[in-house]
């Protein structure tokens, strides 16, 4: 019908450019596909602000309940000059297409800013009180001892990723680099997970604000393999928007965090009926 052939045209402006890139593979972005992914680029700076105001409305039980509230709002900040530098980088590179994209101290930095903050985001929200350097201690169970074991370890790698971050981007380039930021950056969105449900709950918003997060941010990763598998530009549409996206989950937990009174009163009666509470 004419109705159909309609909604076929708008599908077909929207999602292909009617031609192939220059090397024959990959579909480049159209006015429109082009358009959304600025859109979604931008919006970082809307979500980021978000969060950041979920933070200062909690902040004053965030600092009962975490590590380091300064580390978690360096951590937030971060993502949003890692934006803007990403915006930047591709307004003046290839016209926002992610194809034949250089590794540059632009590009480069711009990894620091944006896997650095999930890092020390990770980082931040360990519980408050707890050692960095401990022993890790054995003597409520094997596995609770292997778990605080496991917390240490990770919290030593989130540092040293830190730094090896840009070494690793000036000595690999991009398109090798990207795999093992990628995969520092997949512990980080787990550690972070379990920290936003514990440590700042345990309730059932942070749980879904921590699973919410870490499942867009690898969204996000899966998005960009696809892309990496068939060249269609119009899929960073989806790349940035899942990065971006999970910011709002996060938002969620930080709006939600209880005072620490609270969930003591809780543990209590965890420890009447044989509960363990895990501390991350």
């Amino acid at each position: 019908s004419d109705n159909n052939n309609g909604y076929y045209s708008i599908l077909h402006r929207i999602l292909d450019a009617g031609h192939d890139d220059e090397d024959g593979d990959g579909v480049p972005l159209n006015d429109t596909t082009r358009a959304i992914v600025i859109v979604v680029h931008y919006l970082a700076f809307i979500l980021g602000a978000y969060i950041i105001w979920a933070y200062m409305r909690k902040l004053r039980i965030i600092e009962t309940r975490i590590w380091s509230p300064f580390l978690l709002l360096t951590g937030l900040i971060w993502l949003q000059v890692g934006s803007a530098l990403e915006i930047g980088n591709h307004f003046y590179v290839n016209d926002w297409e992610l194809s034949g994209f250089p590794s540059d101290l632009v590009n480069g930095t711009f990894y620091f800013f944006n896997f650095g903050a999930q890092y020390i985001n990770a980082l931040a929200l360990r519980k408050k009180g707890v050692p960095f350097f401990r022993c890790p201690s054995f003597k409520d169970g094997i596995g609770k001892g292997l778990i605080d074991l496991v917390a240490m370890l990770f919290d030593i790698l989130m540092v040293i990723a830190v730094p090896i971050t840009p070494i690793l981007y000036a000595l690999l380039g991009r398109d090798v680099a990207i795999s093992v930021v990628s995969a520092f950056g997949g512990f980080a969105g787990i550690g972070s997970l379990l920290r936003l449900w514990r440590n700042l709950g345990p309730n059932i918003y942070t749980l879904v604000g921590g699973i919410g997060f870490l499942a867009l941010a690898l969204t996000g990763v899966a998005m960009t393999a696809v892309y990496s598998a068939t060249g269609i530009e119009w899929i960073h549409i989806f790349i940035g928007g899942s990065f971006v996206a999970s910011l709002i989950p996060f938002s969620l937990a930080l709006f939600y965090a209880e005072p620490a009174d609270e969930i003591e009163n809780i543990e209590e009666e965890d420890e009447d009926v044989g509960l363990v509470a895990v501390q991350v």
